[in-house]
């Protein structure tokens, strides 16, 4: 685990979330943004996912651990599970892209 401080803190603790950021690949995103030539490193960190959610302690039984991969949509600001995948839009209370055509539909007029 890493969790900083005493261990008594994650043998007081139910579950145990840790988010993993992958600073790297933040590295070689600006670096794609400067226009700068990647290294084969770098590709490699563009095809991993920007963070990690990892359930690291599960105290009640027979639960599930382990690690879900994160993407961020930046327009939306929330993390998705897939890169390229759909934000949610909460007030809609669907996936933007199911939201989004259904706007289309009612608000653009064929030519």
């Amino acid at each position: 685990m890493d969790v900083k401080g005493s261990g008594a803190i994650t043998d007081l603790t139910d579950n145990l979330f840790i988010i993993w950021r992958n600073k790297g690949r933040e590295k070689a995103l600006q670096r794609v943004q400067a226009g700068e030539q990647l290294s084969e490193k770098d590709q490699q960190l563009l095809g991993a996912p920007a963070s990690v959610l990892m359930l690291e302690k599960q105290r009640n039984g027979e639960g599930w651990e382990g690690g879900v991969p994160l993407f961020l949509d930046e327009q939306s600001h929330q993390f998705i599970t897939s890169e390229g995948g759909s934000p949610y839009n909460y007030i809609a209370n669907m996936p933007k892209s199911e939201y989004d055509e259904i706007w289309k539909q009612e608000n653009v007029l064929a030519l």
